[in-house]
């Protein structure tokens, strides 16, 4: 706006200097175009008095012109001192807006520049945020677990009675028809829910090793599945109303393989799995195999990884 009204005032002395250097011009050429007027103390010659006597007026097509000159008087015309002092003025009220315009784009920076800081300040207050969050969230889920991992039910198959006798001759008899007595032990301090469980005895050639680890998947021939509420309570054994399994063979030529106390004799493995779930709703998955031990007439585990583990299935 400053501008705009600088830039008028400027145009308007222009156009005032230009009508005063137009009004000037006319009056010098009028000046110099006219002839000199008679003296008053002299005669004038007869033919002047003639032509004097005959001059007509002008017309009015002729104003304007050499003969009858157009002369522009101006009331109070501008003179240089007061365009200059205007034209200083303009110039001083131009600097002070520029200096308040450059102190006015300063403070925007400034502005700018804080806004940013802030910006940035928030940004990092709100990592910082969102990180101690997702590190209580995790050190809650960890405590959690960790009360979960304590407090579960862990269970593993007990053997109760084999079924087997070894006289002082190292020779395996069957007892109490041969019938295997096991429980579960639940060694956790929450109750365990028992879901499924088989079992098996394989009679294998020392030479042969292992036998080949359970199908796991429920595919298996003689699976037992529990029905619901089957609960084995913690720190303490279930019986399962002295739940038996028969040894296969008895008397059949792999029972005398392992029988007889030979140098070559057989070994006698109880291989099998048991699914069942915790309080928390997790389900497990734990296996196991044990082999006879002559010497001391009982199952101890063996094998590895394949054949004893526990698995989280949910």
């Amino acid at each position: 706006m400053l501008r705009r009204r600088t830039r008028y005032r400027i145009g308007s002395a222009l156009f005032l200097l230009l009508l005063v250097w137009v009004a000037a011009f006319g009056a010098w050429s009028g000046s110099h175009s006219q002839s000199p007027a008679p003296s008053a103390g002299e005669v004038a010659s007869p033919d002047q008095q003639k032509g004097a006597a005959g001059q007509q007026p002008s017309a009015d097509h002729e104003r304007g012109t050499q003969k009858a000159p157009l002369v522009i008087e101006l009331s109070n015309p501008p003179n240089g001192d007061t365009i200059a002092a205007e034209l200083k003025k303009n110039r001083e009220d131009q600097a002070a807006e520029n200096r308040r315009l450059h102190v006015f784009t300063k403070l925007l920076i400034l502005v700018g520049v804080l806004q940013f800081a802030a910006l940035f300040f928030t940004v990092w207050v709100t990592n910082k945020l969102a990180n101690a969050s997702k590190a209580a969230a995790q050190a809650t889920a960890s405590m959690a677990d960790s009360i979960r991992h304590a407090e579960r039910a862990y269970l593993f198959f007990k053997v109760i009675k084999t079924g087997l006798d070894v006289d002082m001759s190292a020779t395996v008899t069957p007892s109490d028809n041969g019938r295997l007595t096991y429980a579960f032990a639940n060694m956790g301090r929450t109750p365990a829910i028992l879901t499924e469980h088989f079992n098996e005895t394989v009679f294998r050639p020392r030479r042969m090793g292992f036998p080949e680890p359970l199908d796991t998947s429920g595919a298996l021939i003689g699976v037992n599945r529990f029905p619901p509420g089957v609960v084995v309570a913690a720190n303490a054994d279930h019986m399962f109303w002295e739940n038996t399994i028969r040894m296969p063979l008895i008397y059949g030529k792999d029972w005398y393989g392992f029988a007889e106390n030979t140098g070559d004799r057989d070994n006698l493995f109880l291989i099998g799995y048991i699914r069942y779930r915790d309080v928390f709703g997790t389900r497990y998955l734990r296996g196991y195999c044990a082999i006879f031990n002559v010497t001391g007439g009982d199952f101890v585990l063996i094998g590895n990884d394949r054949y004893n583990y526990e698995e989280t299935e949910s």
